[in-house]
């Protein structure tokens, strides 16, 4: 999950310079890059997605902590595996319907209008981030239970 944190880092790195470029080719030499608004936003759509992976691993996503904190352990616990189910089912149905856009913009062969940009690609980004999403719920009482083993403090979880 670090790592892609780190590619979603360079992204942002990427479009801020890129964005920075265009500015000054804009302004100083009137003469802007034309593709670069288009670059920005899918390099923003993938950043973001990519950081949810990272998230939902550490744990950090929205939820209502005042509500959760009210709770008495034994309910946290059920909130938990209540919040990590609907989590998993959820985002597989978002991966498999999202999944059927993507082959249809592949058969299509469709593409974004400045640079030519596959849009199967652009539309990729969504599953990528869902199977992350998943993979960091399912995989959440394994880590869960190792960081336990080894006496770290849990984290605090919730809803």
């Amino acid at each position: 999950m670090r790592y892609l944190d780190s590619i979603a880092g360079m992204l942002l790195a990427m479009i801020t310079i890129v964005g920075f470029v265009n500015v000054i080719m804009r302004y100083i030499f009137a003469n802007p890059i034309p593709w670069v608004g288009e670059m920005s936003v899918l390099g923003m759509v993938w950043m973001i997605c990519l950081s949810q992976g990272m998230l939902e691993n550490e744990d950090s996503q929205l939820r209502m902590t005042a509500f959760y904190r009210i709770l008495p352990a034994r309910l946290q616990s059920g909130v938990n595996l209540l919040r990590s189910t609907l989590t998993t089912f959820l985002f597989c149905y978002l991966i498999y319907s999202g999944s059927g856009v993507i082959a249809q913009n592949y058969n299509l062969r469709t593409t974004t209008q400045a640079i030519g940009f596959p849009l199967w690609i652009a539309y990729l980004a969504l599953p990528v981030a869902f199977v992350m999403m998943t993979l960091a719920r399912i995989l959440e009482p394994f880590v869960k239970h190792a960081d336990d083993a080894r006496g770290s403090t849990p984290k605090e979880g919730g809803a």
